[in-house]
């Protein structure tokens, strides 16, 4: 009986130790976050997929534990605000369009997985500057009319994709060519001569989700892919 005591024991003793290195490796590889992720993760727990109100910003590098954040004009938190971990960081205007101070949130996403970290605050952070927003499809469809158009609806037509074109998706046209998307982008069609047959100029128009980068290429010819007319919302076949 002893004999089979002694047994077990050293059974325990000689797997206990396996268990423990094989729950570390498992640890060890788990894969950290990705900004992707990190960003779903932050619309899904934080916003409700709801970006209505809003400004949504993401810095687009990891920031390291150390790194300590100050405000935007001047001045840092009563309490330092010290990243503990290495983590994507966010933020979130609440009151877009008010004037500093008010309402708006400071977001830590650890890369392993853990706790989002929130932080109601009063003022952006300095980080702001590096930061890029994200652009709803109505801000993008604001950027089109305002800075490509320059509001002169009335001479042109405008058509949009009603979901993001995603990076590497390629938008074709009828010669047989295409134009891809570098990024995540929303996609818009400027008819600059509408009521002529084709063809006659046109031009394609991404607007990457963050920061709003433009890529604009003229052709003579709509796309392939079906659109939606603004303001009418008149579909277009491809």
């Amino acid at each position: 009986m002893r004999g089979k005591i002694t047994f077990i024991i050293s059974l325990f003793v000689f797997i206990l130790p396996l268990f423990i290195l094989q729950c570390s490796d498992d640890d060890q590889d788990a894969s950290p976050l990705t900004l992707a992720e990190a960003t779903h993760k932050v619309l899904a727990e934080v916003l409700d997929n709801d970006l209505d109100s809003l400004l949504f910003y993401r810095h687009p590098d990891k920031i390291m534990p150390g790194a300590e954040f100050e405000y935007l004009y001047g001045g840092a938190p009563d309490v330092p605000y010290i990243v503990e971990k290495a983590s994507w960081f966010f933020f979130i205007d609440d009151l877009p369009g008010a004037r500093w101070v008010h309402p708006c949130r400071w977001i830590l996403v650890p890369e392993n997985g853990g706790d989002i970290e929130i932080t109601d605050e009063q003022w952006p952070p300095e980080v702001q500057l590096d930061m890029l927003l994200y652009y709803t499809l109505d801000t993008a469809t604001n950027l089109v009319i305002s800075s490509i158009i320059y509001d002169s609806l009335d001479f042109k037509d405008l058509y949009y994709s009603t979901s993001i074109i995603a990076a590497g998706v390629s938008i074709g046209y009828p010669s047989g060519g295409s134009y891809t998307a570098v990024r995540d982008s929303w996609f818009f069609f400027i008819d600059d001569h509408p009521g002529l047959d084709y063809a006659h100029p046109v031009r394609y128009v991404f607007v990457e989700i963050w920061g709003g980068e433009t890529q604009i290429y003229n052709e003579q010819f709509p796309p392939d892919i079906q659109l939606e007319m603004y303001p009418e919302f008149t579909a277009i076949e491809p």
